[in-house]
């Protein structure tokens, strides 16, 4: 288990080892990639948005208006930009064109990641922190090297804890097998954006 050593987290915006983080494990967790005021008025907008939308809603960026300002902003990075870039190479790719957000309550039983199945990259933001009280998503990393997913109940010693403070920002290739977290004591909040061929 890698719950001491984290191999995999960064925090830099440096693309180049964003991408051989994720080329290597399938993942690169940035710690503190927002901070400050920008990460209060994330939450604050994230949470005017549940208020306003439930639990899920999906805006789409070229539309997003003051409502998901800060949500757009997030997403929409020059370094995002570059990893993508990088990671599709020669391939033409669709950049973040829509962002999740999910806020997953306690006593949900299974809260369905928000990286979804298919060649591409995705971008996920945690709005508040992520831990074992507030349902954290596990990768096995290097899964997304193996060319099919592995069956979630598969045991293995390169499972990892997502764990990130309010702020992270994890970046996920989607052939990486994850497995589903319980919500147990806090309200979970994250967004999420998804690069895929076009």
């Amino acid at each position: 288990m890698y719950d001491d050593f984290l191999p995999y987290e960064l925090y830099e915006t440096d693309p180049a080892e964003v991408v051989e983080q994720v080329s290597k494990y399938g993942v690169a967790l940035l710690v503190e990639q927002v901070n400050g005021d920008e990460r209060k008025r994330l939450f604050r907008e994230a949470r005017n948005l549940t208020h306003a939308h439930g639990d899920r809603v999906v805006l789409r960026r070229e539309n997003t208006g003051a409502e998901g300002a800060s949500l757009k902003w997030a997403f929409d990075q020059p370094w995002m930009h570059t990893v993508a870039e990088a990671f599709f190479g020669a391939e033409p790719f669709v950049f973040n064109p829509e962002i999740t957000l999910i806020t997953a309550e306690p006593g949900n039983p299974n809260p369905v990641p928000q990286v979804e199945d298919g060649p591409g990259l995705t971008f996920l933001l945690y709005v508040t922190g992520v831990d074992a009280d507030n349902g954290v998503m596990r990768a096995i990393l290097g899964s997304h090297s193996v060319g099919k997913r592995l069956p979630s109940a598969e045991p293995t010693d390169r499972l990892a804890k997502l764990t990130g403070e309010m702020g992270t920002v994890v970046v996920i290739d989607n052939d990486v097998t994850l497995r589903n977290a319980i919500v147990r004591k806090h309200p979970r909040i994250t967004a999420a954006a998804r690069c895929y061929k076009g």
